[in-house]
């Protein structure tokens, strides 16, 4: 019996057979890998429920996501050299290293505006 694997979008389903497909071929993103992670992991959390708490849910949302995910790579995973992607990106990992994770009352204040847009005042619910 093949193994399946599901991933499930706002207009999308696809299944998956992973029975035998070994390890994916990893590397670390480039910068040039940016929006194709962007939208990977935009449909990754699509569903997910705690990103939905956060996340609008009028007709920018996909904006929304896209720009949380954009703020996530480029000002707290990527300056950390912790972006790993499969060799067609259609999966990616962001990390923060242990003791980098937090941010500066400067940045905080920057991307603050960034983070509200994304939200659309759901944060102070």
């Amino acid at each position: 019996m093949p193994l399946k694997a599901t991933c499930c979008l706002t207009d999308f389903v696809c299944d998956y057979d992973v029975t035998g497909m070994g390890d994916p071929e990893t590397r670390k993103a480039t910068l040039a890998d940016k929006e194709a992670i962007v939208r990977t992991m935009v449909r990754a959390f699509d569903k997910d429920p705690v990103v939905n708490w956060l996340m609008r849910e009028d007709h920018k949302r996909l904006d929304a996501f896209a720009e949380f995910f954009g703020v996530c790579f480029w000002k707290l995973a990527f300056p950390h050299g912790e972006v790993v992607v499969t060799s067609d990106i259609k999966a990616a990992a962001l990390w923060v290293p242990p003791g980098k994770w937090k941010i500066g009352l400067l940045n905080q204040l920057v991307m603050a505006p960034r983070y509200m847009r994304c939200a659309r005042g759901k944060i102070l619910r």
